[in-house]
C-alpha cells in the first residue's frame, strides 16, 4: 500500500501461515503516505442503497424478502450464504469436535447451530462494514452459541469458515460499492471541468448558451412524454441493455469462479487430513507431529480470525472473550440415569396426600409418583415451600422470590398447576412418554421458555442442549449460575419407569464417554468392554431384564442366548 507506519503505533502480532516467525498488522489510522496520498475506502450512502439491495435481490433470488432495509436484506442474504455452503465445512467440525460442548451435541444439533452463528457473523460483519448500525439488527444473545466452539479446533474451524464465507459476501458489496464511487468520481470530475470551462466564456455567450439549454430541456421533456404514452417497452428494453447488467453476469461469474476454487481447497485439505491419518504411526515421531498440528491449527485460528479483523473489530473481542469463558466451562456430565432408586424422605412420604389431592384436582393423577420425585429433589420437603414454586408464574398470593411461599399446601397447588403447564407445552401423552416427559421435567426447572426453545432450536430434550440453554442464560442474564443442568437426571434417582421402550433408555445415553455407570452397574470394579453391561443395562432400566433379556456381560452369552 506504500504507506509509513507512525511512530510509537503498536500493532497486533499475528503468526505467519507457515508456522514460523511472526508478523503485524496495523490500524489504517496508525499509518500515513510520504507523499500525502489520500487513502479512500469504499463507503455506502443512503441514497445508493436501493442499488445494493437490488443487486442482492437478483444475486440471491429467490428469498423473495419484502423489505427495503438494507441491514434486514443483508441478514436474508448471509442465511442464504450459511446455509448453501456451511454443509461444506460441517463434516470437519464433528471430526475434530473432541474436548468441546459440541462432542455431546448430535449432528443436526450442530448443524443447526453452525448454520447460525456462521449467518450472524457474515451478516454482522457486513452491516458494520456498510457503516449501519449492527444494534439495530444484532445483539450479544444472537452469538450466545459460540460459548460451544471451546477448542482449539472448533474455533479454528468456525475461523475459517466464517472467514471464506464472509469473504464471498463481502465481495458481492465491495465489487458495486466501488462501482458506485467510480461512477460518482467520474460524474463529479466533469461536473467541474464544466463548471471551468463556463467560467471562460463570456457574459452574453453565457446567457445564450442557457437559453439554448432551457429549449433543448423542454424539447427533451415533451419528447419523454410522447414516448412514455406510445410505448413502455422501449424503457424496458434500454434497462437491458444498461452497463449495469454486463457487470452483474462478470460479478456472478467471478463470484462462481471463487466459490469453486473454495471448494477445491477445502476438498484438498480434507484428502490430505485422511492421507495423513491413514500413514503408519512411528513412535519417535509422535511428538513432533502432534506439536506441528496443534501449531498448524492455531496459526489457521488466528490467520482467519486476521482477515475478520480487516471487516470489523466487534466480533473479534467477542470471539476471544467467550473463548476463555468457554475453555473453562464445565462440561455436561456422561453420567447417565442412576440404577439404583434412592427412597423419598420422610417429609415428601407426609405430603402424599396433598399431592393427590391436587393431581387428581387438575386431572393428573397417572404423575404422582414424578410429582413427588420433583419434591424430593427441590426440597426433600423440608421448607415451607416444598414445590419451590414461589416464581412460578401460577403464584398470584405470594411474592415471587426464592421462597416466598410460606404456606406448604399453596406450594404444593401451585407446583402441580406448574407441571401441568409444562406437561401441556410439551405435549406428553402419558408417564411413558419418556422423550417429552424429559422435555418438561426441565422445563419445570428452567421455565416454560425453555420448552419451547428446545423444540425449535433441537427437536426437544437432550442433556447436551440443556447445559447450552443454562450458559446461554447466565451470560443473558450475567448470573453465576442457572437452573440444573442435570435436573432430569436428578428426578429420576427418585423415579423409575416401568416396562419403558428399551430404545429410549438407550438413546438416553447418548454421549456417555468411557461406559462407568454401566460396567459399575454390573459389579465390576474396573474398566472393561462394555457393549453387553450396556444391553444389560438398558434392559434392566426398560423393566424387563430377566423377563425378556437376560443379564450378561459377554456378548458370546448375548449371541448364544438370542440363538436358544
Amino acid at each position: 500500500m506504500h504507506r509509513w507506519i507512525k511512530k510509537n503505533s503498536k500493532g497486533i502480532a499475528l503468526l505467519n501461515e507457515d508456522g514460523h516467525g511472526i508478523r503485524y498488522v496495523f490500524d489504517i489510522s496508525d499509518t500515513s503516505s510520504p507523499t500525502n496520498r489520500l487513502l479512500r475506502l469504499w463507503e455506502i450512502q443512503e441514497e445508493d442503497y436501493p442499488e445494493f439491495i437490488e443487486m442482492i435481490d437478483n444475486k440471491y433470488d429467490p428469498f423473495q424478502y419484502p423489505s427495503n432495509a438494507l441491514g434486514e436484506i443483508i441478514i436474508k442474504m448471509a442465511e442464504v450464504i450459511a446455509q448453501d455452503n456451511c454443509q461444506d465445512y460441517l463434516s470437519s467440525l464433528i471430526k475434530y469436535n473432541l474436548e468441546s460442548n459440541l462432542e455431546y451435541l448430535e449432528e443436526h444439533e450442530i448443524q443447526t447451530l453452525f448454520e447460525n452463528l456462521v449467518s450472524k457473523t457474515i451478516a454482522f460483519e457486513i452491516i458494520n462494514r456498510c457503516g449501519l448500525d449492527t444494534s439495530l439488527y444484532l445483539d450479544e444473545q444472537d452469538f450466545y452459541a459460540i460459548i460451544n466452539f471451546n477448542s482449539l479446533d472448533t474455533i479454528g474451524q468456525l475461523g475459517m469458515t466464517c472467514h471464506d464465507l464472509c469473504e464471498m459476501g463481502m465481495q458481492d458489496i465491495s465489487v458495486k460499492a466501488r462501482e458506485i464511487m467510480i461512477r460518482t468520481f467520474a460524474k463529479e470530475s466533469q461536473t467541474i471541468d464544466n463548471e471551468n470551462n463556463f467560467s471562460l466564456i463570456q457574459p452574453k455567450q453565457k446567457e445564450k448558451l442557457t437559453s439554448e439549454s432551457r429549449e433543448r430541456l423542454s424539447t427533451n421533456t415533451r419528447n419523454k412524454i410522447i414516448l412514455n404514452k406510445n410505448s413502455n417497452h422501449s424503457t424496458t428494453k434500454f434497462n437491458q441493455n444498461m452497463p449495469y447488467s454486463h457487470s452483474f453476469k462478470l460479478n456472478n461469474s467471478y463470484t462462481k469462479r471463487m466459490k469453486s476454487f473454495m471448494m477445491i481447497k477445502h476438498k484438498t485439505n480434507i484428502k490430505t487430513s485422511k492421507e495423513i491419518a491413514n500413514r503408519p504411526i512411528q513412535t519417535g515421531n509422535i511428538l513432533v507431529r502432534t506439536w506441528k498440528s496443534g501449531s498448524y491449527v492455531l496459526t489457521k485460528a488466528v490467520h482467519g480470525i486476521s482477515h475478520l479483523w480487516s471487516y470489523g473489530t466487534g466480533l473479534i473481542i467477542l470471539v476471544v472473550i467467550t473463548l476463555f469463558i468457554g475453555v473453562f466451562a464445565c462440561l455436561s456430565d456422561n453420567g447417565g440415569i442412576k440404577s439404583e432408586i434412592e427412597p423419598l424422605s420422610a417429609e415428601v412420604l407426609a405430603y402424599e396426600e396433598t399431592i393427590t389431592k391436587y393431581a387428581e384436582q387438575f386431572k393428573i393423577e397417572d404423575y404422582v409418583p414424578i410429582l413427588e420425585a420433583i419434591m424430593m429433589q427441590e426440597s426433600g420437603g423440608k421448607v415451607n415451600d416444598p414445590m419451590q414454586s414461589s416464581e412460578s408464574g401460577f403464584n398470584t398470593k405470594y411474592p415471587r422470590k426464592p421462597n416466598g411461599i410460606t404456606d406448604a399446601d399453596y406450594s404444593i397447588e401451585v407446583g402441580v398447576k406448574t407441571f401441568l403447564d409444562c406437561l401441556t407445552r410439551a405435549k406428553v401423552d402419558n408417564p411413558s412418554d419418556t422423550e417429552n416427559l424429559y422435555l418438561a421435567l426441565q422445563g419445570y426447572n428452567y421455565g416454560s421458555g425453555y420448552i419451547e426453545w428446545a423444540v425449535s432450536n433441537f427437536g426437544g430434550y437432550s442433556k447436551a442442549n440443556a447445559k447450552v440453554f443454562s450458559d446461554m442464560k447466565k451470560c443473558e442474564l450475567d448470573w453465576i449460575t442457572y437452573g440444573d443442568p442435570d435436573y432430569v437426571p436428578h428426578i429420576l434417582r427418585y423415579y423409575h419407569f416401568s416396562s419403558v421402550d428399551i430404545v429410549i433408555v438407550a438413546k438416553f445415553q447418548v454421549g456417555n464417554i468411557g461406559g462407568k455407570p454401566y460396567w459399575s452397574w454390573y459389579g465390576f470394579d474396573h474398566r472393561v468392554e462394555w457393549c453387553a453391561c450396556f444391553v444389560s443395562w438398558c434392559a434392566n432400566e426398560s423393566g424387563i431384564s430377566d423377563i425378556t433379556i437376560p443379564k450378561f456381560s459377554r456378548v458370546e452369552d448375548g449371541i448364544q442366548w438370542f440363538k436358544n
